[in-house]
């Protein structure tokens, strides 16, 4: 009776036979190196099958049964952020098996993985970024960009057994390739606690302002110092979205006075509202409504209910979406000055005819 497979070799002491097994049964939704695939079994001919994925040179993946991110419905801003996201993180996956000791994801692969609000020009960039200590070896595979960080930052943090870039690190790495407005979503989003936070994969605080603006120091005179020095002021506590920190960006250098966030009405005991920005002055709410207002009945309700029973307390309810900020802000923040002088206007007419 003939041996099965490699017995010839077994016998003659070599590595022990082990059954040949599928790349789909080893990897699952993973993505494997050949020579560890091989060592768990898988044979050089499904290695080879061409329906598999190489997304990096000696790197397998199994395709997916369907696209990441779900549908899609065309011209959608929303629906594209999801779906680049989606793809860029499974990329980012598959190179794992690439990294080597000392190397970690660089910022943008880092901020995708935990979540962070990155620009839509930067999620449609699929090259996945790694950092190294500077003069050591950076790696030259393609799709992959290597930064050399000074030694004196240099630093990484396992995040789910994955090697990344640290909060404070990250933000002052992101000031080369941000721009203010996108870098000041990043920052808000290292400190929020809010359990609702767009795309989160965190569930507490990744840093905190203090600790932002003693590494903007230590970075100084690195590069972006001097965007980091006139972002990392602007960063609140309590923001619950990118949009909510452009909306507050572009007030604030517009001239506007600045927006108390996350200001609950009360009445009766029961909160009518919890702005993402009020001005207590001129008696006005913002709050960016995003799809979740329009596709749930019982939000969408209560949303109709809401300005009703704040005008009767003496508020304006302002209600934006992403077309108010994309691709300008430019109509909406002219606008927020004009409704806030007329504000004035008629608070002061009140306050007038009251004292008569």
């Amino acid at each position: 009776m003939r041996e099965p497979g490699d017995a010839r070799q077994r016998s003659e002491g070599s590595t022990p036979w082990r059954p040949r097994q599928s790349l789909r049964a080893v990897l699952g939704a993973k993505a494997l190196s050949v020579a560890d695939a091989r060592k768990a079994g898988v044979g050089r001919g499904a290695l080879s099958n061409t329906g598999l994925e190489r997304p990096f040179y000696g790197v397998r993946q199994v395709p997916l049964t369907s696209p990441p991110g779900g549908s899609q419905a065309p011209g959608r801003l929303l629906d594209e952020f999801q779906g680049l996201r989606s793809r860029q993180r499974r990329r980012i996956r598959a190179y794992i098996p690439r990294l080597r000791p000392g190397q970690a994801f660089g910022p943008r692969a880092t901020a995708l993985l935990r979540g962070l609000p990155l620009p839509l020009r930067l999620l449609r960039d699929t090259t996945v970024d790694v950092i190294v200590p500077q003069g050591s070896c950076r790696p030259k595979a393609a799709g992959v960009q290597a930064r050399g960080v000074p030694e004196r930052h240099f630093d990484l943090q396992t995040v789910n057994g994955i090697p990344c870039t640290p909060p404070e690190l990250l933000y002052c790495l992101l000031a080369r390739d941000l721009s203010e407005v996108d870098l000041l979503a990043v920052g808000d989003a290292l400190v929020t606690e809010a359990d609702n936070y767009p795309n989160r994969t965190w569930f507490t605080a990744l840093s905190s302002a203090e600790q932002l603006v003693e590494a903007v120091n230590r970075w100084s005179p690195g590069t972006g110092s001097a965007r980091l020095r006139r972002v990392t002021p602007m960063i609140r506590l309590g923001v619950e979205s990118p949009y909510e920190t452009s909306m507050r960006f572009h007030l604030h250098e517009s001239g506007y006075p600045e927006l108390t966030l996350q200001l609950s009405i009360v009445h009766n005991g029961v909160e009518l509202a919890r702005a993402d920005g009020a001005d207590l002055e001129a008696r006005i709410l913002y709050d960016f409504d995003g799809d979740g207002h329009r596709v749930d009945k019982r939000q969408f309700r209560k949303d109709v209910k809401r300005p009703r029973l704040l005008r009767m307390l003496g508020w304006h309810d302002e209600r934006l979406t992403v077309d108010d900020l994309e691709p300008t802000p430019d109509a909406f923040v002219a606008y927020a000055h004009e409704l806030r002088r007329r504000r004035l206007v008629e608070l002061a007419g009140q306050t007038q005819r009251a004292g008569e």
